[in-house]
């Protein structure tokens, strides 16, 4: 607690004032912007795993860029489910 112009005042935690479904719809969301940025990661090193002679890793890194998008969509769904 603290004083604004004699009066005192309580700040909250934000995230603690979000209903439960509040807070699933921030954590999914999330996830999938996590989830996207590790699909770009193993794309960018499949790649560079191709170019350097590792053909069956770089299809296998693929394989798991794949899944990792397809996770997303499952979050996707489960997000508008929530609607």
């Amino acid at each position: 607690m603290h004083d604004h112009d004699g009066h005192g005042h309580h700040h909250h935690d934000h995230a603690s004032d979000l209903t439960e479904t509040e807070k699933l719809k921030t954590l999914i969301t999330n996830w999938i912007s996590h989830n996207q940025g590790h699909a770009g990661s193993y794309n960018t090193w499949g790649k560079r795993a191709g170019d350097g002679g590792h053909a069956k890793s770089a299809e296998l890194i693929a394989k798991a860029a794949q899944a990792t998008l397809d996770i997303n969509v499952l979050l996707e769904d489960a997000l508008k489910e929530l609607d």
